[in-house]
C-alpha cells in the first residue's frame, strides 16, 4: 500500500498515519538523528514479518532529521509510512505522539541509533500470539558500535523486576495491555520503559522472554545511560515506586 504524505503548515503532522491499520506499529523517535536514523529504519524494512507501519518523529531537531524522514517516505512508497514533527519536548513525548498516532494490535518502539534483527517482528509476534494472556514480548540484546556483547535479558519475573531493569525498550508491546496501564509516563521520561514494566507488573500481567540477541543496541558517547549518576538513580527508583504503590506498598 502507498504510504500518505498529506501536510499541513499548522498542525505538527507531516505526514499522516497509514491506513488500513498495521498489526505492528514501529515507532522511532529523533532528535538530531540524521547519522543513524536510515540504519535504524533499514533494519525494519529488512523484517520477514511484513504486517507493519513505520511512524517517525522528529523531536525538534536542528539537523537536517526531518529532510531525511521525508526522504525515506520518497524513496519506500510502498511500505506504510509516516513522520511527524513536534517542537523538543523529550523521546517520551515523541514516543507518545508516536503511538497515539497509528492504531495498531502491537507498538514496538525502536530509538533513532537502535536496530532489529531481520526476525524479531516475526518471532516477537509469534510469542504474543501463543501467549494472549502476555503484555509484551522480549529478548536478549546485541551491542554494537563502541561495544560488542550480548547482553542477555532473564524470564519475566516480578520480584525481579522491581530489583532492576532486565526488558529491553526495544520489545514488542499489546496495546490493550500498554492503554490499560496508562502507557509510559512522562514525569518517568528517564526511566520510562522500566516504569512501563512496574505498571504492568503491578496490574498482573506477565512478559514473554524470547532467549536470543534479536534487539541491537547501539552504544555510543553522550547516551543518558552513560552518564547518568547514583543520585539521579535513586530519585528515578524512587519516583517508581511512589508512582506504583500497589506493587511496591511501603518500600523506600
Amino acid at each position: 500500500m502507498d504510504n500518505d504524505t498529506t501536510s499541513s503548515t499548522d498542525a505538527p503532522v507531516e505526514a499522516a498515519p497509514p491506513s488500513p491499520p498495521p498489526r505492528v506499529a514501529v515507532v522511532i523517535p529523533a532528535w538530531n538523528s540524521a547519522w543513524c536514523l536510515r540504519d535504524a529504519v533499514g533494519s525494519v524494512l529488512a523484517q520477514t514479518f511484513r504486517d507493519f507501519a513505520i511512524v517517525m518523529i522528529d523531536d525538534g531537531s536542528t539537523d537536517g532529521t526531518s529532510t531525511l524522514m521525508e526522504s525515506l517516505l520518497v524513496e519506500n512508497p510502498q511500505v506504510r509510512m509516516a513522520w511527524m514533527r513536534q517542537e523538543n519536548s523529550g523521546s517520551c513525548a515523541a514516543r507518545n505522539a508516536g503511538i497515539d498516532a497509528v492504531p495498531s494490535e502491537f507498538i514496538y518502539p525502536l530509538d533513532a541509533d537502535d536496530q532489529i534483527a531481520p526476525t524479531a517482528l516475526e518471532e516477537f509476534v509469534a510469542a504474543l500470539d501463543a501467549n494472549p494472556e502476555a503484555g509484551f514480548a522480549y529478548s536478549d540484546i546485541q551491542k554494537f558500535g563502541d561495544e560488542h556483547v550480548v547482553d542477555l535479558s532473564e524470564p519475566w519475573s516480578i520480584e525481579r523486576i522491581k530489583i532492576r531493569n532486565f526488558v529491553p525498550v526495544a520489545s514488542l508491546i499489546r496495546r490493550s495491555s500498554y492503554e490499560s496501564v496508562g502507557g509510559y509516563r512522562v514525569e518517568e521520561k528517564w526511566s520510562m520503559d522500566w516504569g512501563l514494566w512496574l505498571s504492568m507488573a503491578e496490574a498482573g500481567i506477565a512478559g514473554v522472554y524470547i532467549p536470543k540477541p534479536l534487539f541491537r543496541y547501539r552504544k555510543h558517547v553522550g547516551q543518558w545511560s552513560n552518564w547518568k549518576n547514583r543520585n539521579e538513580r535513586g530519585e528515578l527508583t524512587a519516583l517508581a515506586k511512589a508512582n506504583r504503590p500497589g506493587l511496591f506498598g511501603g518500600e523506600k
